[in-house]
Order: C-alpha cells, then structure tokens, then sequence
C-alpha cells in the first residue's frame, strides 16, 4: 500500500528533525496536495484499493472497463492534453486568420466543462473573452448594445445542440442588425469541431451546421483524435483552449504546466491526482460527502466553481451494480456565511493553509486542470459513480417538450399577487396551505435534514452586474443563515440522470420572465422557451425522485429576487 509521505518543518540549528504528524504534503513539480486527519486517515485507508484494482494503470491506459463500459469504447478521458497540443498548428493558423481580418475580441458559444475552463483561463489570462454557456437570452442580447465592439467579435461555436445552435442564430442577427451581410457574418464565425477536423472553409459552413448529438455521447471522433464538446471533463481540450489562443492567450504555457505533472500520475507514490482523489472518496465514503471548495485564496478566478461542477458531474450518476454508490455534494464558498467543517463536511482549500485546512491544493492553471480531473475519474471509481453516464439533450422540439409540463403545471400553485411571484410545489407539501412565498422559504428550510443542504437551481440571467448573479448569491446566503446548512446555486442546470442513493437535498427552482429592452424574437425567443422547459424538466424529475422541491416564477426578474431576498430575512428562523 501506498503510504502518504508526512514532511517535517525545519528545526532551530541544532536541534534534530522530527516530522509533524498534523500534516502531509505530496509534491510533484509546482503542484502540492497537503491533507490533515480525518481526512487524510480517510485517504490512506483506500489507497491500496486503487493499486490492487490498477486504477492508475487503467486510466493512463484509457480503460473502459474501469466505468463498466466495453472496452474500445471511445471517450473523452480526463488529464489528456495531448490532443490540443497536436492541433497546435490548426489553432494558430485559425489564430492568424482572426488577427488579420482585425477580430480581437472572442464569443465562445457553447456548454459544459470545456466552456468553464475556457473562462477561468481567459480571466486568469485577462483575455477579451465572452463566454455563452447557458439558456438565458439577455447576455447574448447584450452583445447588441456595443456595436463597436461587436464589429470586431469573431464568435467560437463549440457546442451542436439546439441551444448553441439559437445563441449563434441571435448573433447572427445582431451582426446583420449591425450592417453586415451574410457573408460577412458567416465570416465572424469559427465552428470548432471543422477546425479540429482541418476544413479550411469552416467559416461558411456555421450556417449549415444543425447536428444534434446526445448528451451522452459527449465526444467527436475527428482527425484521429477523440474530443469533447460538453460533459464532465475536457479542460484541457480543443474545444476549450481553441476560442482562448483566438483570444490572444498562450495557450502552449497552459498545455506544458499541464504536460510536467502526467508523469506523477502513473507512479505509485507522490502521485497528486491520485491522493486528491482518495481524500476526496475517501472523506465522502466516511460519511463526509459535502466538500466545501474554497477559492477565495485562489490565484485563478472561477476554478473553485469548475472544481465544483467536475465534482458534481464526475460523481453523480451511479453506476449500475455498484457496491458503493453515494454521491459527493461540492459547495462552492464564494462568501457569506463561511461553513466549517464538521460531521458531514470538510474543506478543500485553492491555494489554503495546510496546517489549518482539511486539505489544500496548489499549482499552476494546467497542472490543476489536469489534477483535479485525474482526482475526479479516481473518485468516481471509488464512489461507484459513472462520469459518462448518458444525460438527457436539448430537445429540439422544445414546444413538444414542455407541452404536457405546462397542462398540470398550474393545478400546483398560487400566486403572491403583491410581489407578482408564482409559487409550485403543493405536490411535495411545500405550498400546501401557505399563501405566500416567505412561508414557501419556511417549508424549504423546515423541509432541511439535519445532513442534508438547499440546492437552487437559478434558471435566469447570471451576470453579477446586470443579472440575478449576485442577488442569487445574496439570497443563498441569507438562506444559508438561517438554515446553519450549505447551500448550493446553480445556473441552468440539466435534469439529474438519477440521484445519488444518499441524497439529502432540498430544491429552491427559480424562473422568471424574460425582460430585456432588446425584443426577444426568434432565436432568442426559442432560447428563453427551452431555458423554461428545462427548469420544468428538472423540477419533474426531482419530484420524481421523491425530492422537496419548490418553484418560484418571478413575473419581474429584478423586483422578483430583491422580494425574495426580503423574504428570506422574514420567518421563523433568525
């Protein structure tokens, strides 16, 4: 069995060296892992595990068989630049094509992994990138507002499912609002996955592009190469470094921090992506699966939030006949009430202390990236979870999907008239006999076990600025108050594919009218019916699941959360 090395703190002269047993560090490089007990006894006790089931071998070796699935079978594996570095060439020929025809600034429309990753890069990078990884119509329409900048915007499409399909569509029509033509339209436009296969005419074919592949089938077999445009990993993929090296970034430097810390993840001892994932399986197997990811230590903004939805995905869905199949609960702290570790959770710290924090990983951007991805997979084995369980896709008949959610969806309401909110989950018994939304918070935190956490799955704008972004986050922590429990926000989430066995989550959906000064037509009316189906797809699952959920539809989104917001202070928890 592998044993964690515990390293010791220099001594005055003259005295001898004695280790520290409070703390161990495993290093490789620029990337340190450190873990205190419990978590660390939780580690060791699995570590063998992973070496007498050859986890590590299996994974460098791309091995199916370690999800269940037969082998050859073709997927995007976690901690694998070596693609994006063969298509370097691809990249920067595509990269001078947009510097000459003058395009500095970037769109990247598309979802999933890659697209959180190209956002972190790009901020950590201060790149002028703009990333549309979600259903709400208003930041795409915002683009329309700087017609300067949108002059000279050249527009990613990562993505092939009907929602990048309708993002393209409404730039499509804010380029031609601004004067351009279809041909210099077509021209702003690179379509990652021809760029990835070497079409030297991508451009004009973005318009002709209409393939819908499923969800769960998350990659494209191009020039040899097997890569992802959404799903649980792909960090480190074309689809994600592509619209950042557009965007001016190095991406070479991303992909070399990446390619120095491979090496240590084959190796049976100070091995990162290996202990990282014990301590996070083997924390959750010990009954401690709510992981607090604190990144307000970070050097990169927005990777604790990748972290989180790696997590989340990579651990969700259950793996048929699995001895253990317990999910993992990551809660992002981005401020407010700071959550302590306890019974049920502990602390992964971005660039933490290791001697007071449950665990800390450092390293450069690359090296994380292919860490925590490495970690994830391995926790995932652990925890008799499949990362590439199939998700339901973006219909792209959203009238036939919401149909028969919108014909019994009022027969579970009430609306507060005076703050214009509709409230829906009498179903579950938490609208049952209230008339108010303050009453409907009361029931979701009442509802609260005492290990359990509150999910809201926001389904609006999430800019922090001109959106709900920070009015969410505002209303999570005043819930998080009063509950004395975490609690999660998401944006636009998928319907779950089938719920951890040990679930303990209560669920706040939140919607709203679409408001923008901009008309809200065609495509962006298309988006913000299939942003609605999705919510009313999720909430139906959820309750299929036997899950307290709640959802409150705001008539006006900004007065809407701001009353709620108000309600979340009222009740009977102070």
């Amino acid at each position: 069995m592998e044993q964690i090395k515990v390293v010791g703190e220099g001594k005055p002269a003259g005295e001898p060296e004695e280790p520290m047993t409070d703390v161990t560090t495993v290093t490789t490089g620029d990337v340190r892992i450190t873990a205190r007990d419990p978590a660390r006894d939780a580690a060791q006790r699995i570590l063998g595990r992973l070496w007498i089931d050859r986890v590590p071998v299996r994974l460098a070796s791309d091995d199916p068989t370690l999800w269940g699935l037969p082998a050859g079978a073709a997927r995007c594996w976690p901690a694998a630049p070596g693609s994006t570095r063969a298509l370097l060439p691809r990249i920067a020929e595509a990269t001078d094509r947009v510097k000459t025809a003058g395009l500095t600034d970037v769109v990247l429309v598309g979802r999933g992994a890659p697209a959180m990753a190209a956002k972190v890069v790009a901020r950590h990078a201060k790149a002028p990138l703009i990333v549309l990884d979600g259903l709400d119509p208003a930041p795409t329409l915002r683009l329309g507002a700087d017609p300067d900048r949108l002059r000279r915007t050249v527009v990613v499409v990562a993505g092939e499912d009907v929602a990048a399909t309708s993002q393209a569509g409404l730039i499509r029509r804010l380029f031609r609002d601004i004067g351009l033509d279809q041909d210099d339209a077509a021209e702003r436009f690179v379509v990652a996955a021809d760029v990835i296969a070497g079409e030297s005419n991508a451009a004009e074919s973005a318009w002709e592009w209409r393939r819908i592949t499923p969800h769960g089938g998350d990659v494209l077999e191009t020039a040899g190469f097997v890569t992802p445009y959404s799903g649980v990993f792909g960090a480190l993929s074309p689809y994600a470094l592509l619209p950042v090296a557009l965007a001016g970034v190095n991406i070479s430097d991303v992909l070399d921090q990446a390619t120095a810390v491979l090496p240590s993840l084959t190796r049976p001892e100070n091995n990162p992506g290996l202990v990282l994932g014990a301590i996070l399986a083997g924390s959750a197997r010990a009954g401690r699966n709510k992981v607090i990811i604190g990144g307000f230590g970070s050097r990169y903004d927005g990777l604790d939030e990748w972290a989180g939805r790696l997590l989340t995905g990579a651990t969700g869905a259950p793996r048929t006949g699995a001895r253990f199949a317990g999910g993992m609960v990551p809660v992002v702290q981005l401020g407010g009430l700071p959550l302590a570790p306890s019974a049920e959770l502990f602390l992964v710290a971005l660039d933490g202390r290791p001697h007071q924090d449950d665990a800390t990983v450092t390293g450069s951007l690359g090296a994380q990236f292919v860490v925590w991805e490495y970690a994830a997979a391995v926790a995932a084995y652990l925890m008799g979870a499949d990362p590439f369980a199939p998700r339901p896709p973006l219909t792209d008949t959203v009238e036939r999907t919401m149909a028969p959610l919108f014909r019994d969806r009022d027969v579970d309401g009430f609306v507060e008239h005076d703050s214009k909110i509709d409230a829906f989950g009498r179903s579950s018994g938490l609208a049952a006999g209230t008339d108010s939304v303050a009453q409907v918070l009361d029931r979701l935190l009442d509802a609260l076990p005492g290990d359990g956490h509150l999910a809201i799955l926001a389904y609006l704008d999430p800019d922090p600025f001109v959106g709900q972004g920070r009015t969410v986050r505002r209303l999570a922590g005043a819930l998080g108050a009063r509950a004395g429990r975490p609690v999660t926000v998401c944006w636009d989430p998928d319907p779950p594919v089938q719920g951890a066995a040990d679930e303990r989550g209560v669920y706040l959906v939140l919607t709203g009218k679409v408001m923008d000064d901009y008309r809200v037509l065609d495509e962006g009316d298309r988006l913000s019916r299939l942003q609605l189906a999705q919510a009313l797809a999720t909430t139906s699952r959820l309750r299929e699941l036997g899950r307290p959920v709640a959802r409150l539809h705001l008539h006006h989104r900004w007065t809407g959360i701001a009353q709620l917001l108000d309600a979340a202070h009222q009740g009977g928890r102070a």
